[in-house]
């Protein structure tokens, strides 16, 4: 620049950096902020939810962190392997509990397995029960059967 043009400042007074002096840890959680909040990204609630969490791995500064340009694939990768779990909004507690879990107990970054693992059990809505399998069992399979032929003997 010349010695004649303004330095051009950031809305708190201090000089703009370059893309170069950004450091990597903040171009990694600005890319996860770009991918979390895709509004076309399907389990968009799932991608909000790893995504904000992998900022706090981030912002924790865990060895093992991967390249900030593989964070929003890496994160992903996680929604990818959770939406198979059947995860719907309901686990979005279950999910941030976990990830708070995560986040007290660990010393380097962790694998999807780690979060599935702090996942706490589901409860069932009717009853508040546990249930280990987090699936529909037969009983449920039947009574909506049930339901289902009373309907179509209704129509």
């Amino acid at each position: 620049m010349s010695d004649d043009m303004p330095i051009p400042r950031n809305v708190y007074g201090y000089p703009m950096r370059t893309a170069e002096q950004v450091p990597r840890r903040v171009l990694g959680i600005q890319m996860l902020a770009r991918w979390k909040n895709d509004p076309d990204q399907p389990h968009a609630w799932l991608c909000r939810l790893v995504g904000t969490l992998f900022q706090s791995f981030v912002t924790s500064a865990l060895p093992g962190q991967p390249a900030a340009e593989m964070l929003p694939h890496t994160a992903q990768l996680w929604v990818d392997i959770l939406a198979d779990m059947n995860l719907n909004e309901d686990d979005s507690e279950r999910v941030q509990i976990a990830g708070r879990k995560l986040l007290r107990e660990l010393e380097e970054w962790p694998q999807v397995k780690a979060l599935i693992d702090a996942l706490p059990a589901r409860r069932d809505a009717k009853s508040c029960v546990s249930t280990t399998t987090g699936g529909p069992t037969e009983a449920d399979r039947q009574a909506g059967r049930e339901a289902l032929a009373k309907l179509k003997e209704m129509f």
